[in-house]
Protein backbone atom coordinates (compact mmCIF):
# COMPACT_ATOMS: atom_id res chain seq x y z
CA UNK A 1 0.00 0.00 0.00
CA UNK A 2 1.46 3.37 -1.03
CA UNK A 3 0.07 6.60 0.38
CA UNK A 4 0.79 9.55 -1.94
CA UNK A 5 2.13 9.76 -5.46
CA UNK A 6 4.83 7.55 -6.98
CA UNK A 7 7.45 8.73 -9.48
CA UNK A 8 10.10 6.49 -11.00
CA UNK A 9 12.47 8.19 -13.46
CA UNK A 10 15.35 6.86 -15.52
CA UNK A 11 14.97 3.16 -14.69
CA UNK A 12 16.11 0.32 -16.87
CA UNK A 13 13.53 -2.12 -15.46
CA UNK A 14 10.52 -1.72 -13.20
CA UNK A 15 8.77 -4.81 -11.80
CA UNK A 16 5.63 -4.76 -9.65
CA UNK A 17 3.76 -7.41 -7.71
CA UNK A 18 0.52 -6.58 -5.86
CA UNK A 19 0.34 -2.92 -4.91
CA UNK A 20 -2.36 -0.38 -4.08
CA UNK A 21 -2.03 3.38 -4.44
CA UNK A 22 -3.96 5.60 -2.04
CA UNK A 23 -6.51 8.19 -3.14
CA UNK A 24 -6.15 9.84 -6.56
CA UNK A 25 -2.44 10.64 -6.47
CA UNK A 26 -0.64 10.30 -9.84
CA UNK A 27 1.71 7.45 -10.69
CA UNK A 28 4.58 7.90 -13.15
CA UNK A 29 6.72 4.92 -14.16
CA UNK A 30 9.63 5.60 -16.52
CA UNK A 31 11.57 2.49 -17.50
CA UNK A 32 12.61 0.65 -20.65
CA UNK A 33 10.94 -2.48 -19.30
CA UNK A 34 7.79 -2.42 -17.15
CA UNK A 35 6.12 -5.55 -15.80
CA UNK A 36 3.09 -6.06 -13.58
CA UNK A 37 3.45 -9.69 -12.61
CA UNK A 38 0.87 -10.62 -10.00
CA UNK A 39 -2.13 -11.16 -12.23
CA UNK A 40 -5.40 -9.41 -12.99
CA UNK A 41 -6.25 -6.27 -10.97
CA UNK A 42 -3.11 -6.63 -8.85
CA UNK A 43 -2.04 -2.97 -9.26
CA UNK A 44 -4.80 -0.63 -8.09
CA UNK A 45 -5.15 3.13 -7.97
CA UNK A 46 -7.66 5.86 -8.64
CA UNK A 47 -5.56 8.61 -10.23
CA UNK A 48 -3.64 9.16 -13.48
CA UNK A 49 -0.99 6.58 -14.39
CA UNK A 50 1.79 7.42 -16.86
CA UNK A 51 3.92 4.70 -18.46
CA UNK A 52 6.88 5.70 -20.64
CA UNK A 53 10.34 4.49 -21.66
CA UNK A 54 13.51 5.96 -20.20
CA UNK A 55 15.24 5.90 -23.60
CA UNK A 56 13.47 8.54 -25.66
CA UNK A 57 13.76 6.62 -28.94
CA UNK A 58 12.55 3.33 -27.49
CA UNK A 59 9.54 1.90 -29.39
CA UNK A 60 6.39 0.94 -27.49
CA UNK A 61 4.11 -2.04 -28.15
CA UNK A 62 0.68 -1.86 -26.48
CA UNK A 63 -1.64 -4.85 -26.02
CA UNK A 64 0.41 -7.39 -27.99
CA UNK A 65 0.20 -6.04 -31.56
CA UNK A 66 1.15 -8.43 -34.39
CA UNK A 67 4.90 -8.76 -34.78
CA UNK A 68 5.70 -7.68 -31.24
CA UNK A 69 9.12 -8.69 -29.89
CA UNK A 70 10.41 -9.13 -26.35
CA UNK A 71 13.59 -7.05 -26.45
CA UNK A 72 14.45 -3.52 -27.51
CA UNK A 73 10.91 -2.32 -26.97
CA UNK A 74 8.73 -1.22 -24.04
CA UNK A 75 6.07 -3.92 -23.99
CA UNK A 76 2.85 -3.02 -22.23
CA UNK A 77 1.24 -6.39 -22.74
CA UNK A 78 -2.36 -7.54 -22.44
CA UNK A 79 -1.47 -9.09 -19.09
CA UNK A 80 0.04 -5.79 -17.93
CA UNK A 81 -3.14 -3.94 -18.85
CA UNK A 82 -5.29 -6.55 -17.08
CA UNK A 83 -3.18 -6.08 -13.95
CA UNK A 84 -4.02 -2.36 -13.77
CA UNK A 85 -7.25 -1.52 -11.99
CA UNK A 86 -9.21 1.58 -11.01
CA UNK A 87 -6.99 4.28 -12.52
CA UNK A 88 -8.82 7.37 -13.76
CA UNK A 89 -6.76 7.89 -16.93
CA UNK A 90 -3.68 6.62 -18.79
CA UNK A 91 -0.80 8.38 -20.52
CA UNK A 92 1.47 6.08 -22.52
CA UNK A 93 4.61 7.41 -24.18
CA UNK A 94 6.67 10.56 -23.85
CA UNK A 95 4.72 13.82 -23.78
CA UNK A 96 6.61 17.11 -24.20
CA UNK A 97 5.90 20.36 -22.37
CA UNK A 98 3.72 21.56 -25.26
CA UNK A 99 1.31 18.70 -24.66
CA UNK A 100 2.37 16.77 -27.79
CA UNK A 101 4.73 13.89 -28.48
CA UNK A 102 8.37 14.54 -27.63
CA UNK A 103 10.77 14.93 -30.58
CA UNK A 104 12.78 11.77 -31.23
CA UNK A 105 10.34 9.53 -29.40
CA UNK A 106 9.97 5.95 -30.62
CA UNK A 107 7.41 4.21 -32.78
CA UNK A 108 4.19 2.92 -31.20
CA UNK A 109 2.21 -0.12 -32.32
CA UNK A 110 -1.20 -0.85 -30.78
CA UNK A 111 -3.03 -4.17 -30.57
CA UNK A 112 -6.19 -4.95 -28.58
CA UNK A 113 -6.94 -6.44 -25.18
CA UNK A 114 -9.20 -9.19 -26.46
CA UNK A 115 -12.25 -10.21 -28.41
CA UNK A 116 -14.88 -7.45 -28.23
CA UNK A 117 -13.31 -6.09 -25.02
CA UNK A 118 -12.43 -2.53 -24.06
CA UNK A 119 -8.66 -2.21 -24.21
CA UNK A 120 -9.09 0.83 -21.95
CA UNK A 121 -12.19 1.79 -19.99
CA UNK A 122 -11.05 5.32 -19.04
CA UNK A 123 -9.49 8.21 -21.03
CA UNK A 124 -6.13 7.37 -22.60
CA UNK A 125 -3.49 9.47 -24.38
CA UNK A 126 -0.81 7.72 -26.45
CA UNK A 127 2.31 9.54 -27.68
CA UNK A 128 4.89 8.35 -30.21
CA UNK A 129 7.19 9.18 -33.09
CA UNK A 130 4.69 7.45 -35.34
CA UNK A 131 1.64 5.42 -34.32
CA UNK A 132 0.10 2.39 -36.02
CA UNK A 133 -3.20 0.91 -34.94
CA UNK A 134 -2.60 -2.68 -36.05
CA UNK A 135 -5.15 -5.06 -37.55
CA UNK A 136 -5.40 -8.61 -36.21
CA UNK A 137 -6.33 -11.86 -37.92
CA UNK A 138 -9.61 -12.19 -35.97
CA UNK A 139 -12.14 -9.54 -37.03
CA UNK A 140 -13.68 -9.47 -33.53
CA UNK A 141 -10.38 -8.17 -32.14
CA UNK A 142 -11.23 -4.48 -32.48
CA UNK A 143 -9.85 -1.49 -30.61
CA UNK A 144 -12.65 -0.54 -28.23
CA UNK A 145 -12.42 2.02 -25.44
CA UNK A 146 -14.86 3.06 -22.74
CA UNK A 147 -13.93 6.74 -22.94
CA UNK A 148 -12.01 9.38 -24.91
CA UNK A 149 -8.89 8.42 -26.89
CA UNK A 150 -5.98 10.60 -28.06
CA UNK A 151 -3.29 9.47 -30.50
CA UNK A 152 -0.50 12.06 -30.76
CA UNK A 153 2.52 11.52 -33.03
CA UNK A 154 5.45 13.48 -34.37
CA UNK A 155 5.08 11.67 -37.70
CA UNK A 156 2.42 9.54 -39.33
CA UNK A 157 -0.63 7.94 -37.73
CA UNK A 158 -1.87 4.85 -39.57
CA UNK A 159 -5.18 3.21 -38.58
CA UNK A 160 -5.77 -0.32 -39.83
CA UNK A 161 -8.34 -1.60 -37.31
CA UNK A 162 -11.84 -0.63 -36.23
CA UNK A 163 -11.85 2.00 -33.45
CA UNK A 164 -14.83 2.64 -31.19
CA UNK A 165 -14.67 5.21 -28.40
CA UNK A 166 -17.24 4.90 -25.63
CA UNK A 167 -20.51 2.98 -25.65
CA UNK A 168 -21.83 2.99 -29.23
CA UNK A 169 -19.14 5.51 -30.16
CA UNK A 170 -20.36 8.06 -27.62
CA UNK A 171 -16.91 9.31 -26.58
CA UNK A 172 -14.43 11.39 -28.59
CA UNK A 173 -11.25 10.79 -30.59
CA UNK A 174 -8.32 13.18 -31.12
CA UNK A 175 -5.71 12.45 -33.81
CA UNK A 176 -2.68 14.76 -33.95
CA UNK A 177 0.37 14.53 -36.22
CA UNK A 178 3.00 17.26 -35.88
CA UNK A 179 4.68 16.80 -39.29
CA UNK A 180 3.10 13.72 -40.83
CA UNK A 181 0.00 12.24 -42.40
CA UNK A 182 -3.06 10.67 -40.78
CA UNK A 183 -4.71 7.85 -42.69
CA UNK A 184 -7.01 4.86 -42.56
CA UNK A 185 -5.93 1.91 -44.69
CA UNK A 186 -7.51 -1.44 -45.46
CA UNK A 187 -5.58 -4.38 -44.05
CA UNK A 188 -6.79 -7.81 -45.11
CA UNK A 189 -5.34 -9.57 -42.04
CA UNK A 190 -8.84 -10.30 -40.72
CA UNK A 191 -10.63 -10.32 -44.10
CA UNK A 192 -12.61 -7.23 -43.02
CA UNK A 193 -12.39 -4.03 -45.05
CA UNK A 194 -13.58 -0.46 -44.53
CA UNK A 195 -13.15 -0.84 -40.76
CA UNK A 196 -14.60 2.32 -39.31
CA UNK A 197 -13.71 4.97 -36.79
CA UNK A 198 -16.82 5.06 -34.57
CA UNK A 199 -16.77 8.14 -32.36
CA UNK A 200 -18.87 11.14 -31.36
CA UNK A 201 -16.55 14.07 -32.17
CA UNK A 202 -13.44 13.49 -34.28
CA UNK A 203 -10.74 16.15 -33.99
CA UNK A 204 -7.89 15.79 -36.48
CA UNK A 205 -4.74 17.82 -37.07
CA UNK A 206 -1.87 17.03 -39.44
CA UNK A 207 0.69 18.69 -41.70
CA UNK A 208 1.02 16.27 -44.61
CA UNK A 209 -2.54 15.26 -45.42
CA UNK A 210 -5.53 13.47 -43.89
CA UNK A 211 -7.27 10.50 -45.49
CA UNK A 212 -10.14 9.02 -43.46
CA UNK A 213 -12.49 7.17 -45.86
CA UNK A 214 -14.20 4.93 -43.27
CA UNK A 215 -15.92 7.18 -40.74
CA UNK A 216 -18.89 6.55 -38.46
CA UNK A 217 -18.80 9.82 -36.56
CA UNK A 218 -21.24 12.57 -35.65
CA UNK A 219 -18.98 15.62 -35.92
CA UNK A 220 -15.61 16.53 -37.44
CA UNK A 221 -13.13 19.31 -36.59
CA UNK A 222 -10.09 19.20 -38.87
CA UNK A 223 -6.91 21.16 -39.66
CA UNK A 224 -4.23 20.39 -42.24
CA UNK A 225 -1.48 23.01 -42.24
CA UNK A 226 0.78 21.77 -45.05
CA UNK A 227 0.61 19.81 -48.30
CA UNK A 228 -1.59 16.80 -48.88
CA UNK A 229 -5.21 16.09 -49.59
CA UNK A 230 -8.04 16.06 -47.09
CA UNK A 231 -10.47 13.18 -47.60
CA UNK A 232 -13.38 12.45 -45.27
CA UNK A 233 -16.08 9.89 -46.02
CA UNK A 234 -18.98 8.96 -43.74
CA UNK A 235 -19.96 5.32 -44.24
CA UNK A 236 -23.58 4.32 -44.76
CA UNK A 237 -23.91 3.07 -41.19
CA UNK A 238 -22.87 6.50 -39.91
CA UNK A 239 -25.72 8.36 -41.61
CA UNK A 240 -25.34 12.15 -41.50
CA UNK A 241 -22.13 14.07 -40.85
CA UNK A 242 -21.79 17.46 -39.17
CA UNK A 243 -18.70 19.45 -40.15
CA UNK A 244 -17.74 22.09 -37.60
CA UNK A 245 -14.48 23.09 -39.25
CA UNK A 246 -12.25 21.82 -42.06
CA UNK A 247 -9.23 23.93 -42.95
CA UNK A 248 -6.22 23.76 -45.26
CA UNK A 249 -4.26 26.56 -43.60
CA UNK A 250 -1.02 26.76 -45.63
CA UNK A 251 -0.93 29.35 -48.41
CA UNK A 252 1.75 27.30 -50.19
CA UNK A 253 0.05 23.97 -49.53
CA UNK A 254 -1.37 21.85 -52.34
CA UNK A 255 -4.24 19.45 -51.82
CA UNK A 256 -7.94 19.02 -52.48
CA UNK A 257 -10.62 18.88 -49.79
CA UNK A 258 -13.23 16.15 -50.36
CA UNK A 259 -16.01 15.50 -47.85
CA UNK A 260 -18.70 12.93 -48.63
CA UNK A 261 -21.46 10.89 -47.03
CA UNK A 262 -22.66 7.56 -48.39
CA UNK A 263 -26.19 7.65 -46.99
CA UNK A 264 -27.06 10.80 -45.09
CA UNK A 265 -27.07 14.57 -44.92
CA UNK A 266 -23.86 16.57 -44.98
CA UNK A 267 -24.16 19.61 -42.73
CA UNK A 268 -21.62 22.44 -42.64
CA UNK A 269 -22.43 23.71 -39.17
CA UNK A 270 -23.23 27.36 -38.48
CA UNK A 271 -21.42 27.08 -35.12
CA UNK A 272 -18.01 26.46 -36.69
CA UNK A 273 -15.70 28.13 -39.21
CA UNK A 274 -16.80 26.32 -42.33
CA UNK A 275 -14.69 24.66 -45.03
CA UNK A 276 -11.72 26.83 -45.98
CA UNK A 277 -8.52 26.49 -47.96
CA UNK A 278 -5.98 29.27 -48.42
CA UNK A 279 -3.74 27.20 -50.70
CA UNK A 280 -4.18 25.32 -53.98
CA UNK A 281 -6.89 22.70 -54.21
CA UNK A 282 -10.50 22.05 -55.12
CA UNK A 283 -13.30 21.67 -52.57
CA UNK A 284 -15.92 18.94 -53.03
CA UNK A 285 -18.90 18.52 -50.68
CA UNK A 286 -21.24 15.66 -51.55
CA UNK A 287 -24.22 14.21 -49.67
CA UNK A 288 -24.75 10.71 -51.02
CA UNK A 289 -27.67 8.31 -50.74
CA UNK A 290 -31.35 8.58 -51.53
CA UNK A 291 -32.98 11.66 -50.03
CA UNK A 292 -29.74 13.18 -48.73
CA UNK A 293 -29.31 16.94 -48.38
CA UNK A 294 -26.29 19.23 -48.39
CA UNK A 295 -26.78 22.08 -45.91
CA UNK A 296 -24.17 24.82 -46.19
CA UNK A 297 -24.67 26.90 -43.04
CA UNK A 298 -21.14 28.30 -42.78
CA UNK A 299 -18.68 29.68 -45.34
CA UNK A 300 -17.03 27.59 -48.02
CA UNK A 301 -13.92 29.42 -49.24
CA UNK A 302 -11.43 28.46 -51.93
CA UNK A 303 -8.46 30.20 -53.53
CA UNK A 304 -7.04 28.21 -56.46
CA UNK A 305 -9.38 25.41 -57.48
CA UNK A 306 -13.06 24.86 -57.99
CA UNK A 307 -15.92 24.29 -55.56
CA UNK A 308 -18.47 21.51 -56.08
CA UNK A 309 -21.68 21.12 -54.03
CA UNK A 310 -23.80 18.03 -54.62
CA UNK A 311 -26.73 16.19 -53.04
CA UNK A 312 -29.38 13.68 -54.03
CA UNK A 313 -32.15 15.94 -52.71
CA UNK A 314 -31.68 19.58 -51.64
CA UNK A 315 -28.56 21.71 -51.91
CA UNK A 316 -29.26 24.48 -49.38
CA UNK A 317 -26.76 27.37 -49.48
CA UNK A 318 -27.18 29.56 -46.39
CA UNK A 319 -23.65 30.98 -46.14
CA UNK A 320 -21.23 32.63 -48.56
CA UNK A 321 -19.52 30.29 -51.03
CA UNK A 322 -16.56 31.94 -52.74
CA UNK A 323 -13.46 31.33 -54.79
CA UNK A 324 -10.83 34.04 -55.26
CA UNK A 325 -9.55 32.54 -58.54
CA UNK A 326 -11.20 31.36 -61.76
CA UNK A 327 -12.04 27.86 -60.58
CA UNK A 328 -15.51 26.59 -61.55
CA UNK A 329 -18.37 26.74 -59.05
CA UNK A 330 -20.83 23.85 -59.41
CA UNK A 331 -24.00 22.98 -57.49
CA UNK A 332 -25.99 19.85 -58.37
CA UNK A 333 -29.20 18.38 -57.00
CA UNK A 334 -29.76 14.98 -58.61
CA UNK A 335 -33.41 14.59 -57.60
CA UNK A 336 -34.43 17.79 -55.81
CA UNK A 337 -33.92 21.55 -55.64
CA UNK A 338 -31.22 24.15 -55.09
CA UNK A 339 -31.96 26.84 -52.53
CA UNK A 340 -29.48 29.71 -52.70
CA UNK A 341 -29.86 32.12 -49.77
CA UNK A 342 -26.30 33.53 -49.64
CA UNK A 343 -23.89 35.01 -52.17
CA UNK A 344 -21.90 32.67 -54.39
CA UNK A 345 -18.91 34.23 -56.18
CA UNK A 346 -15.84 33.47 -58.23
CA UNK A 347 -13.22 35.62 -59.98
CA UNK A 348 -13.56 34.68 -63.62
CA UNK A 349 -14.70 31.11 -63.14
CA UNK A 350 -17.89 29.60 -64.44
CA UNK A 351 -20.96 29.08 -62.24
CA UNK A 352 -23.23 26.14 -62.95
CA UNK A 353 -26.39 25.11 -61.09
CA UNK A 354 -28.25 21.95 -62.15
CA UNK A 355 -31.36 20.74 -60.34
CA UNK A 356 -33.92 18.07 -61.14
CA UNK A 357 -36.60 20.36 -59.69
CA UNK A 358 -36.57 24.09 -58.75
CA UNK A 359 -33.76 26.59 -58.36
CA UNK A 360 -34.62 29.40 -55.97
CA UNK A 361 -32.05 32.19 -56.24
CA UNK A 362 -32.42 34.49 -53.24
CA UNK A 363 -28.90 35.96 -53.30
CA UNK A 364 -26.41 37.24 -55.87
CA UNK A 365 -24.39 35.11 -58.27
CA UNK A 366 -21.12 36.87 -59.18
CA UNK A 367 -18.74 35.36 -61.72
CA UNK A 368 -16.62 38.39 -62.80
CA UNK A 369 -16.34 37.22 -66.38
CA UNK A 370 -17.24 33.53 -66.20
CA UNK A 371 -20.29 31.96 -67.78
CA UNK A 372 -23.32 31.52 -65.49
CA UNK A 373 -25.59 28.57 -66.29
CA UNK A 374 -28.70 27.58 -64.33
CA UNK A 375 -30.75 24.53 -65.34
CA UNK A 376 -33.93 23.44 -63.56
CA UNK A 377 -34.73 20.32 -65.54
CA UNK A 378 -38.35 19.77 -64.48
CA UNK A 379 -38.95 22.81 -62.30
CA UNK A 380 -38.79 26.60 -62.19
CA UNK A 381 -36.03 29.15 -61.71
CA UNK A 382 -37.04 32.00 -59.44
CA UNK A 383 -34.93 35.07 -58.63
CA UNK A 384 -35.98 37.07 -55.59
CA UNK A 385 -36.65 40.77 -56.11
CA UNK A 386 -33.44 42.81 -56.26
CA UNK A 387 -31.16 39.76 -56.61
CA UNK A 388 -28.46 40.00 -59.29
CA UNK A 389 -26.64 37.60 -61.54
CA UNK A 390 -23.43 39.27 -62.75
CA UNK A 391 -21.21 37.68 -65.37
CA UNK A 392 -19.43 40.66 -66.90
CA UNK A 393 -16.18 42.00 -65.38
CA UNK A 394 -15.89 45.17 -67.47
CA UNK A 395 -13.67 43.74 -70.21
CA UNK A 396 -15.16 40.39 -71.21
CA UNK A 397 -18.43 39.49 -72.81
CA UNK A 398 -21.05 38.28 -70.33
CA UNK A 399 -22.81 34.95 -70.82
CA UNK A 400 -25.81 33.95 -68.71
CA UNK A 401 -27.95 30.92 -69.53
CA UNK A 402 -31.15 30.10 -67.63
CA UNK A 403 -33.11 26.97 -68.67
CA UNK A 404 -36.17 25.61 -66.85
CA UNK A 405 -38.79 22.92 -67.34
CA UNK A 406 -41.49 25.39 -66.29
CA UNK A 407 -41.26 29.10 -65.37
CA UNK A 408 -38.30 31.47 -65.13
CA UNK A 409 -38.69 34.53 -62.93
CA UNK A 410 -35.96 37.13 -63.60
CA UNK A 411 -34.80 39.99 -61.36
CA UNK A 412 -31.50 41.62 -62.46
CA UNK A 413 -29.02 40.10 -64.94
Amino acid sequence: FISGSLTINGAERAFFESIEFDASDPVLIEADEINFGAGAESVAGSGLITLRPTTVSFPIDIADPPGTVSTGVLNITRDDLKALSGFSAYVIGREDVDGHAEAGTGLVKIGVLGELQNTFSVPVEIFGGAITMMDLTNDTFQFLTGDNLTLDAVGDISIKNHIRTGISGGANLILYSEIGEISQTDDASDASTSESIETATLTVSAEDGISLPFLDTDEVVLLNDGDGLVLLNELSEGGSLNVTSVSQSSAVGIGDITITTESGDLNISSTGTGVVTIGTGAITLQAGGTGSNLNVNQVVTGVIGGVSLQADETVDINAVVSNSSNGPMVATSDNGSIEQDAVLSTVGGSISFTAADDINQNANLLSSGGTVTLTATAGAITMASGVQTVSVNGTDDAVVNYTAGSNIGISII
